[in-house]
């Protein structure tokens, strides 16, 4: 898997405020990168680096392996505002316009919004949209040039809970195209469900940086409980492969040595020593949990 962008101690200063300091970080192809952090963590000011609207104050990126080149930003689309368009013009009249200023031929418009659901509204006036099906339209405003990375920032800010589920929805579907994507956020819950990789960001400093799988089952447990649950106990308490952390009114929770740990074989294990189960679940880590707790450690 190629890195798409490699980025090395990219700092901005706004005279005496460090927005970003020192950052690097590698963007592999056809991740889903979140980039997380509360407001004002350096989000925003990072990613108007690497697309050229601010100005670096000392560091370096590499944009597909050809530089910081502005004729680069071709293969990029990008949200970093709120969308802006004619609002007396129709979805489709808007990109057809946008097309026309970006120099973009041939573009498949009908498949376009289709993809973010606008099909059925393209004739209508930008102005009668809801802020969810504005967002939807910036987002194909930015697939216009079918590039090869998508750049969102905060893309649900302000939406209601079903407008986040149909954007969340929208990049998934852009994801499984094969499509490379950066996505600044600061909600936990949008990162943990799209994205692959995520670093987490605090006063311009990078403080971590992992897939989000590999957080996820960082602390995994398993929930078990049976009708004697003394006699479980004791049968727990003999593998050396499991280690019990909680003893709950309903049930016990034990902690695997090793990941991955077959509930099939756990439950065919008591059932051949006479303790059929009644309850057997894994439990793995919430990506609030983490986030919260290297913040706090960092601090």
């Amino acid at each position: 898997m190629s890195d798409v962008l490699i980025v090395r101690d990219l700092t901005k200063h706004f005279g005496k405020i460090k927005a970003v300091q020192n950052l690097s970080f590698e963007l592999k192809r056809g991740t889903v990168f979140g980039m997380l952090g509360p407001n004002g963590s350096g989000k925003t000011t990072t990613l108007a680096m690497l697309l050229g609207v601010v100005r670096k104050t000392s560091g370096h990126f590499d944009w597909f392996g050809k530089g910081e080149h502005y004729a680069l930003r071709k293969k990029i689309g990008a949200i970093l505002e709120q969308p802006i368009f004619y609002p007396n013009l129709s979805a489709l009249q808007n990109l057809r316009i946008t097309a026309k200023i970006k120099e973009i031929q041939a573009v498949p418009y009908e498949q376009l919004l289709d993809t973010v659901g606008l099909l059925g509204r393209h004739n209508d006036a930008f102005k009668t949209y809801s802020l969810g099906m504005k967002q939807r339209l910036a987002i194909a405003s930015a697939m216009l040039c079918d590039p090869e990375v998508l750049i969102f920032d905060e893309p649900t800010n302000g939406l209601d809970p079903q407008g986040i589920a149909d954007i969340r929805s929208i990049i998934s579907q852009i994801a499984d195209q094969g499509k490379t994507i950066i996505l600044a956020s600061h909600l936990l819950d949008e990162v943990q469900k799209v994205c692959t990789d995520f670093m987490v960001l605090q006063s311009g400093t990078k403080i971590y940086q992992a897939s989000v799988q590999e957080i996820l089952h960082k602390n995994e447990k398993i929930e078990l409980a049976a009708a004697n649950m003394s006699s479980l106990k004791d049968l727990i308490e003999g593998r050396n492969d499991l280690i019990l952390t909680q003893q709950q009114a309903q049930w016990f929770v034990v902690e695997p040595k090793e990941k991955n740990l077959s509930l099939e074989e756990l439950n065919r294990y008591f059932f051949e020593r006479g303790i059929t189960l009644v309850h057997l679940r894994k439990v793995f880590s919430s990506l609030e949990q983490e986030f919260l707790e290297i913040l706090s450690t960092n601090n």
